[in-house]
């Protein structure tokens, strides 16, 4: 009942829009905190309830981490439009603390969310302060941007960005005919592999991209030695699923993110990318020029 009255009250104030007026329609606003306070259930018990929410209200799980209580979900708005996804990320502490953080084509650089995003992420709020039997409190203004991690946690390189942070390069592998002809984004950074889980590619807008991130160490991959000078190689990128790859091969081609971008392990930058020349976003942009 009440996510249809949003949706009369939704439709009945674009009916109020017309094309010479689009500008005064407030469709973009700040951002704010979009959070349900810690209940008395604590974090394990509460993630668990947030999934039931997720579930419950059909979202589609993109990625989710039981261990840090951590799930991102695809934003109903633009749901069949790849190229215009939306993002939800929902963080559960171990008080039981919920934070959801909105990303992608509904939110801007400058901090601004479309009133679409917006009102379903009061919708979720709504759903699960509900859930957990804890009141939503008085909304909160977003707190500023953490500062930028310093440049001496990235191993130097030699070439980096003006911010410290060392360029990747592309070449392709000296083994065509067992890793095909694409170029490979090579990283003059170590990576774990126990690291892969945390890594994010940190897209010119601000927010994370929602692509499967992967690395490989061969003998046949980024193994310049102008570029690397690694022991045992430098970690070439991967990045999947096909749909996924396409909607950021979109996001550049329609210039809404720059081809630039920075991998990011546990939130700090460690290289600098040009998503243009990886091969698979590489292929997808041609694809979309045809």
């Amino acid at each position: 009942m009440r996510r249809a009255l949003r949706n009369l009250l939704f439709v009945s104030s674009l009916a109020l829009c017309t094309p010479v007026l689009t500008l005064g329609c407030n469709r973009w606003q700040p951002a704010r905190a979009y959070q349900i306070p810690p209940g008395s259930a604590g974090g394990k018990p509460t993630y668990d309830a947030v999934q039931e929410v997720l579930a419950a209200n059909k979202y589609q799980v993109l990625e989710k981490n039981d261990t840090a209580f951590s799930t991102k979900v695809r934003s109903h708005a633009h749901e069949s439009n790849d190229a215009l996804a939306s993002f939800i990320a929902i963080s559960v502490e171990a008080n039981g603390h919920v934070v959801l953080t909105p990303s992608g084509y509904l939110v801007r650089p400058d901090g601004t969310i479309h009133r679409k995003l917006e009102s379903e992420l009061e919708e979720l709020e709504y759903a699960l302060s509900q859930r957990l039997n804890v009141p939503l409190g008085a909304r909160q203004p977003l707190p500023p941007p953490p500062p930028v991690a310093s440049s001496s946690a990235a191993p130097a390189a030699s070439a980096s960005s003006p911010g410290g942070i060392p360029y990747a390069w592309s070449e392709r592998a000296y083994e065509p005919s067992t890793w095909g002809s694409d170029e490979f984004t090579c990283v003059p950074v170590k990576i774990a592999p126990e690291d892969q889980s945390q890594l994010r590619l940190r897209l010119s807008n601000g927010q994370d991209a929602t692509v499967v991130i992967s690395i490989a160490y061969a003998p046949e991959l980024c193994r310049s030695p102008q570029q690397c000078s690694l022991p045992g190689g430098c970690p070439a990128l991967g990045l999947g699923d096909e749909q996924q790859v396409a909607a950021l091969a979109g996001l550049i081609s329609n210039n809404a993110v720059a081809k630039e971008a920075v991998l990011t392990s546990r939130g700090v930058p460690i290289a600098t990318l040009d998503l243009s020349k990886h091969g698979s976003i590489a292929k997808a942009m041609l694809q979309l020029k045809k």
